[in-house]
């Protein structure tokens, strides 16, 4: 092999390596090729997507539709609104609107606002909305507690002597609904029937601000809260009666103990020689019919809805009813 030969091929292998030397490296490290800039850059882009993710498992979403919903925490008790505003519009029509007994219809209005807030509050409405909403289930709370206690207020400084003490009854009342409450007892028969007789009471000291006679609207309370009472015990039976069939002689004696209420109110009335307890005695038919028809023939717990609304309305026409037998008798 000639020289110029040998040297051609040392030329040849020192470029070569010359070459490799200054080749771009495809390996990640610590070179300084472009794959070590792609590398780094998606690096940077992998931590800053990792951070992302990070803040938003830190950050709850809440879309558009969320954000614009708005919660009301309004007792969801539809038969109460009943209990309350029925007896206390009787309340008005036999004795009249005075600021006493409107000052007295707001405070009971205010505090019966504020029972969905301490439900939500003890967790009744289940532990989701508890830590959901308890913020506002606290502000809800105080200001109806806030606003009940300046309507009473208010209302006890014009009042007549015999309404401060009827005060007590819805007062003590509804103090027990409260322990039923915080107890969980609440939707149990005794406890609606307790519940129902409180909210009733709130027609007394109102009616009485207007000039009842104290026997007047005690009749009145006592009309109401046997009503509600039946009201509430066919109710149940009805659910129960699918679940569990209520033999019939309890589900006749119920309706039978409707009629007997009816008639004896009656009969002491006309015996008393008081005529508006015959004619509160006759406004209640209409509710105590209803019952013993649900209490003899229950129908399907499906038309849950249908019986509320039925015995609604039969209230209603009991108000009127009892409304037109009073100013008649008086």
């Amino acid at each position: 092999m000639t020289t110029e030969t040998i040297q051609g091929r040392k030329d040849t292998t020192l470029r070569n390596q010359g070459a490799k030397a200054f080749r771009p490296t495809t390996k990640s490290g610590n070179g300084t090729g472009v794959s070590d800039a792609r590398t780094d850059h998606e690096g940077s882009s992998k931590a800053a997507n990792q951070a992302e993710v990070a803040s938003n498992a830190r950050t709850p979403t809440h879309t558009p539709k969320q954000g614009k919903k708005r919660v009301w925490l309004i007792p969801r008790e539809h038969g109460a609104y009943a209990q309350l505003l029925l007896p206390l519009i009787a309340a008005f029509a036999v004795g009249g609107a005075t600021l006493s007994g409107v000052t007295f219809a707001g405070a009971f209005l205010a505090a019966f606002a504020g029972t969905e807030a301490l439900r939500t509050l003890l967790g009744h409405r289940g532990r989701r909305k508890q830590q959901q909403l308890r913020g506002l289930a606290r502000r809800w709370l105080t200001a109806t507690v806030l606003l009940a206690l300046s309507f009473a207020l208010l209302g006890a400084a014009l009042a007549p002597t015999g309404a401060l003490v009827a005060l007590l009854l819805p007062a003590g009342l509804g103090s027990l609904v409260v322990l039923l409450v915080l107890l969980r007892r609440e939707k149990t028969v005794p406890g609606e029937m307790l519940a129902a007789s409180a909210l009733s009471a709130c027609a007394v000291p109102v009616a009485l601000t207007g000039g009842v006679a104290w026997l007047d609207a005690g009749l009145m309370l006592v009309a109401f809260v046997l009503v509600f009472a039946f009201a509430t015990v066919a109710v149940h039976l009805v659910v129960r009666h699918k679940k569990r069939p209520v033999a019939w002689p309890a589900r006749l004696a119920v309706g039978a103990a409707a009629i007997t209420s009816l008639v004896a109110g009656f009969t002491l009335g006309a015996l008393a020689q008081y005529p508006f307890a015959a004619a509160a005695s006759l406004a209640a038919l209409p509710v105590l019919g209803t019952v013993t028809v649900l209490a003899t023939r229950p129908p399907h717990p499906r038309m849950l809805r249908q019986i509320g609304w039925t015995l609604a309305a039969m209230t209603t026409l009991m108000t009127l009813l009892l409304i037109a037998g009073y100013h008649y008798v008086a």
